[in-house]
């Protein structure tokens, strides 16, 4: 029986009742004196809801959850950021050793001279190759071979230690690869590197260093330089992850 219901029934009857908001109501109504002069008691039963009880959380427990979720963001930044890194750099190796490896094909297929660049860009921390060929055999004319092939942001090529990008290219060939007219300076932040492959496929520039050159890539932040080692015999490039 609702509580309001039994409250206008028990009025009607000129009986006064005080229902309670929440618990449990149990209530002995007397009903008047019975012929055997014994006194009849009617029971109303009712469980009322508690009104005041509600579903939520409490600030402590939010703070409790707040302070979980940033316990495990400070673990997961850091892991990300590395494998962020991680897959950069080994973008980077796989796009040079591609790029040197169809340079090498051209000049084997084309019988002609083929360079490519490798070009730092330390105002926009980027690295990025480019092929350029020789337009015919004997030729003085070289002209690019696509666009270039950009690295992925934060990866640089490693000057010195003996590495290609010692190595300058012929300024016919920077020019030809930057699109600038001959003897247009560069930018101050910009500096190139090359190689040259012979129409054996042979590594021809640089003439100096051993049997093995060194093509090095540098992450900005992070893991140490990755080392890619070319056969000045063959050409071929290969990849050294234990520098």
């Amino acid at each position: 029986m609702h509580s309001g219901y039994l409250a206008r029934l028990l009025s009607h009857q000129g009986l006064p009742i005080n229902i309670p908001s929440a618990g449990y109501c149990r209530m002995r109504i007397w009903n008047g004196p019975t012929q055997d002069n014994q006194t009849r008691f009617i029971t109303v039963s009712e469980h009322l809801p508690d009104q005041s009880t509600r579903s939520g959380v409490t600030l402590t427990e939010l703070l409790v959850v707040m302070a979980v979720i940033a316990a495990l963001l400070s673990l997961a930044v850091p892991t990300w950021g590395a494998i962020t890194r991680s897959h950069a750099n080994n973008a980077a190796v796989t796009l040079a050793m591609g790029t040197l490896e169809q340079a090498r094909l051209a000049a084997v297929s084309g019988k002609k001279e083929v360079w490519v660049l490798f070009r730092n860009d330390e105002g926009l921390k980027q690295a990025s190759l480019r092929i350029v060929t020789r337009a015919s055999t004997g030729s003085p004319q070289f002209i690019p071979a696509g666009n270039w092939t950009m690295l992925p942001r934060g990866v640089m090529f490693l000057a010195g230690e003996d590495t290609l990008m010692d190595q300058k290219p012929p300024a016919e060939v920077i020019t030809s690869a930057l699109g600038k007219a001959s003897g247009a300076p560069m930018p101050p932040t910009m500096s190139l590197g090359g190689l040259m492959f012979q129409r054996s496929g042979r590594i021809g520039i640089p003439q100096q260093g051993g049997p093995m050159l060194f093509l090095r890539l540098r992450p900005l932040k992070g893991s140490s330089p990755a080392s890619i080692e070319l056969s000045r015999g063959t050409g071929r490039a290969s990849y050294n992850s234990k520098q």
